[in-house]
């Protein structure tokens, strides 16, 4: 049994492969945990979730360079909690710092990159499985450029 080929792996935290999320992907699929480590996983590029915090883009650039060896493409990074937006006046505040993510998706020539805000009413949509529901346009920019990378891939 092979996942479908196409599959864009979504890496949250960087922790992609992990033991939790083959395991996760196997009782998903049906198949036993133990199973799962001999079970060939085809992706076509992964997609890296992270944080705002130094530790983390730590533990990005090992993942980055991992796919590299692996030859998985990184088609993404995606900065959750990157920033939030004043109700008043609109105003964006970096609460962790200002984002490094596009010097770091430039230093691995990763195509896309996209900032998550902090923000009650998207957190209250992930809890309540709702998050297909929510209207947010922070990653159509990505979506584009991933529609324009398979576009030129089937020419």
């Amino acid at each position: 049994m092979t996942a479908a080929a196409g599959t864009v792996f979504i890496a949250a935290g960087a922790f992609w492969l992990s033991f939790t999320s083959l395991a996760d992907l196997a009782a998903r699929s049906g198949i036993g945990a133990g199973q799962a480590w001999a079970w060939p996983l085809i992706v076509d590029g992964i997609i890296v979730v992270t944080s705002p915090q130094q530790l983390v883009g730590m533990i990005v650039e090992k993942a980055v360079r991992m796919a590299e060896l692996m030859k998985i493409p990184v088609l993404a990074l995606v900065q959750n909690m990157s920033y939030v937006k004043c109700p008043g006046c609109d105003e964006v505040i970096h609460p962790f710092g200002e984002t490094d993510i596009a010097d770091l998706a430039k230093k691995y020539s990763i195509p896309a990159t996209a900032e998550l805000p902090i923000q009650k009413d998207l957190a209250t949509a992930c809890d309540a499985g709702l998050i297909e529901l929510f209207e947010g346009d922070w990653l159509n920019g990505l979506a584009d450029t991933l529609e324009e990378l398979l576009k030129s891939e089937k020419k």
